[in-house]
């Protein structure tokens, strides 16, 4: 009896978390939703794919030359529910620069995350390290519309990958509702049409793709001491 009553407990406990979990990624993706105004170019990202690969899968669904218009509307599916936002390809392009409204973020293959050169510690969560990253920026350089560069690990296992983009989506999501609060005096889910607009003339974020990056290069040979060679 008691074990039943502790398996019902188990399962009802997993089944709220769960719940909770999925509530919070449908809230992301509704936030996002008809944000890119590329709406028509739509991919859906593989990120079992090397960058190269994974670039021109991009142009393949979208029937485009990157180097010509690197935006587009870009799919996850995280825990069965797509959400869609504003994405960049940071195809290697003549005369392609990156902006200077850029946060890096860098993920290795140990799953250790850094924002704009700063790690994230295992103590903050990569949402708390991208808001302030986004703080800074927007007070240092007064740019308001922001490109969140993600290269990743070629060991990097796909749904590490995912789950560190839902992370960064909702970072973007947690700001954007600090800035509501203080210049709307509003949440984002009570906005109007019209205070969105607002709100994007505050802040705006579109996601980079650059695809994963090599591991680094072997050390080089240790070359031993001739007198130690004697």
């Amino acid at each position: 009896m008691k074990k039943t009553l502790y398996i019902s407990l188990i399962s009802l406990l997993t089944s709220f978390i769960s719940c909770k979990n999925n509530d919070e990624v449908e809230k992301v993706a509704d936030f996002f939703k008809d944000k890119s105004e590329e709406k028509e170019l739509v991919a859906k990202i593989d990120f079992s794919l090397s960058d190269s690969i994974l670039l021109r899968n991009i142009e393949d669904q979208t029937k485009i030359n990157l180097c010509d218009n690197p935006r587009f509307t870009a799919v996850v599916n995280y825990r069965s529910i797509n959400i869609e936002f504003p994405a960049f390809a940071n195809k290697n392009c003549e005369l392609n620069r990156l902006p200077h409204n850029t946060v890096e973020i860098i993920i290795n293959k140990e799953n250790q995350v850094l924002v704009s050169h700063e790690l994230v510690e295992k103590n903050e969560s990569l949402e708390s390290k991208l808001i302030k990253a986004t703080t800074e920026m927007i007070n240092g350089t007064e740019r308001k519309n922001l490109l969140y560069l993600i290269q990743w690990d070629t060991e990097l296992k796909p749904q590490l990958i995912e789950q560190r983009v839902f992370e960064i989506l909702k970072g973007i999501k947690s700001y954007s509702n600090e800035i509501s609060l203080i210049k709307l005096k509003k949440s984002i889910s009570d906005l109007t049409e019209s205070e969105e607009q607002l709100l994007k003339k505050e802040f705006s974020a579109v996601i980079g793709i650059n695809g994963n990056f090599p591991p680094p290069p072997p050390p080089p040979p240790v070359i031993k001491n001739e007198s130690t060679m004697k």
